[in-house]
């Protein structure tokens, strides 16, 4: 589920059963795994990974590839 006011650029994708909260950013080429969480103004860079079942809080930058 992607909520109201968080973005998705181009050329990214989100999971089965992840969950995209209002003011989170998932940058282009980001790839969001099944069952993940990112929180509230969390921040995933462009061109990284989110591995399956894993929450990235709120104001964290993912930037891990």
């Amino acid at each position: 589920m992607i909520e109201a006011n968080a973005v998705v650029s181009a050329h990214s994708f989100v999971g089965n059963s992840s969950y995209v909260c209002a003011g989170a950013v998932v940058n282009h080429d980001a790839v969001i795994r099944d069952f993940c969480q990112i929180d509230c103004n969390a921040v995933v860079a462009s061109g990284t990974t989110v591995p399956e079942k894993t929450k990235v809080l709120s104001c964290m930058v993912w930037n891990k590839k």
